[in-house]
């Protein structure tokens, strides 16, 4: 029989494990865990790999660990989906924040349609009276 000494110390038809270490923006961990873990459930039964999150009170500020341990293959999916994720997250959140300021505009326009109204003092009752005045002259 061969050795395993002789085969470079690898067993034969036994995958090579692989463990990599990649930091989360603390921000952006819910996202990837998802409600009740959900999220994180799916990405460790897609990809194969063992998939640990450190405690927030081990983790360095603003940031967390996670372990990943598989073949390669399989870390390599974990990461694509790690990474599609919080591509997914950040490109959410731009979307949210391009609309509140959009919000933002349009009240400030609104108000500023508002003060310049016949009354002036942007209560949209002056508003309305002041229309009723010139509705009167008429």
């Amino acid at each position: 029989s061969v050795s395993v000494q002789a085969l470079g110390g690898r067993v034969p038809n036994v995958p090579e494990l692989v463990t990599q270490e990649i930091r989360i923006p603390a921000d952006m961990v819910g996202c990837i865990i998802g409600k009740a873990g959900s999220r994180i459930t799916e990405i460790r039964r897609l990809s194969g790999s063992r998939i640990s999150i450190a405690k927030a009170s081990e983790s360095e500020a603003g940031e967390r660990l996670f372990t990943i341990t598989g073949t390669r293959e399989n870390n390599e999916k974990a990461l694509y989906l790690l990474y599609g994720q919080l591509e997914a997250e950040r490109d959410r959140r731009l979307i949210q924040q391009q609309q509140q300021r959009q919000l933002q505009v349009a009240a400030a326009a609104a108000a500023a349609v508002a003060s310049s109204a016949p009354g002036g003092n942007g209560d949209m009752g002056s508003i309305v009276s002041g229309h009723e005045s010139l509705m009167e002259e008429h």
